[in-house]
């Protein structure tokens, strides 16, 4: 009976560190998930600094910079580095806005240096 026994512990031992290097060796294909400010659409805030922030365009799916007037307001990421670090390109709904209009007009109204930007922007005519 101990001859039986004997055999049965190191297959035991066997089964157990294979099992344990393969899980480790093995590539997770699970996708990172985004981060909740990967949705949020810029809002400069009420505000007249001049702050560059960042948000996910998920339309172009690239992360992009817009101004932020220092108070209230969203902001999605900080930096360029968080919204890149955050996986955002794992989302997969194409159907989020550039920016809200309401956004855009408070940007344009409220912040004299791109009141600026506009007037010397290019004319495009459709």
């Amino acid at each position: 009976m101990r001859s039986s026994s004997s055999a049965v512990v190191p297959l035991v031992v066997l089964l157990v560190a294979s099992r344990a290097l393969l899980s480790r060796a093995a590539p997770s294909s699970a996708q990172p998930t985004p981060a909740p400010q990967c949705t949020w659409l810029p809002d400069p805030g009420p505000c007249r600094a001049f702050f560059r922030r960042y948000y996910y365009n998920n339309q172009t799916h690239t992360c992009q910079v817009f101004v932020h007037g220092g108070c209230d307001g969203r902001v999605p990421f900080r930096t360029s580095q968080q919204c890149q670090a955050a996986h955002c390109d794992a989302l997969t709904d194409s159907t989020t806005p550039l920016i809200s209009s309401h956004s855009l007009h408070q940007m344009l109204a409220l912040n004299p240096r791109l009141r600026l930007i506009q007037l010397h922007a290019p004319t495009v005519i459709v």
